[in-house]
């Protein structure tokens, strides 16, 4: 009685959980306990003599197994195809994602580099107008680069490219190209 109970209970939990929950998986579940239900019967309809015996009604039971283990294996298999369709679904979306948010990413990178572009000829125009202009000395590879400004200032053209042994001579000999020598050098040595 207890096991006619417990499989009374799943056939139940089968039943509803594919006719209320809507899962497509129960089915063969339900499939399922509906052999094992019908072979159980069956075989107690034989031994009873209710129904003639036979080697199918005899066995009935073991034919029952074998159907609800055919059906639990093809409910196994439903449900993995079903993950795997979940899985896809879900890379799917994350891929869509990962789209969108490099678009979001590239628009604000454009827009970014606008700005800076802007900056920068701003930055140009305002020490055109100033009449201020700039220089960087790279320490590793002793290149002087200046500005479009400096290059004006000195009255050189724009594609000159000064060296470390000749700008110096642009400085007005004495206090002006010792106070730019010592920076310079002490930017080289100290940092």
């Amino acid at each position: 009685p207890i096991t006619s109970i417990f499989m009374l209970t799943l056939f139940g939990t089968s039943l509803f959980m594919w006719i209320k929950a809507n899962d497509k998986s129960a089915r063969f579940y339900l499939f399922a306990w509906v052999w094992i239900i019908l072979g159980v019967i069956s075989y107690f309809l034989t031994i009873n003599g209710i129904i003639e015996y036979n080697l199918i009604n005899r066995n009935a039971v073991l034919f029952g197994i074998g159907l609800e283990t055919i059906f639990f294996s093809l409910a196994l298999a439903d449900r993995i195809n079903s993950m795997r369709v979940e899985k896809e679904s879900a890379q799917n979306t994350l891929l869509l994602f990962t789209q969108e948010q490099n678009q979001i990413l590239e628009k604000k990178i454009q827009e970014k580099t606008q700005d800076l572009i802007h900056t920068s000829e701003m930055l140009e125009m305002t020490s055109d107008i100033a009449q201020v202009g700039g220089w960087e000395f790279e320490v590793v590879s002793q290149k002087i680069i200046w500005s479009s400004v400096t290059k004006k200032i000195h009255e050189v053209t724009f594609d000159y490219l000064p060296q470390i042994e000749t700008a110096i001579n642009f400085y007005k000999v004495g206090n002006s190209r010792e106070l730019i020598s010592e920076a310079v050098n002490r930017c080289i040595n100290d940092g």
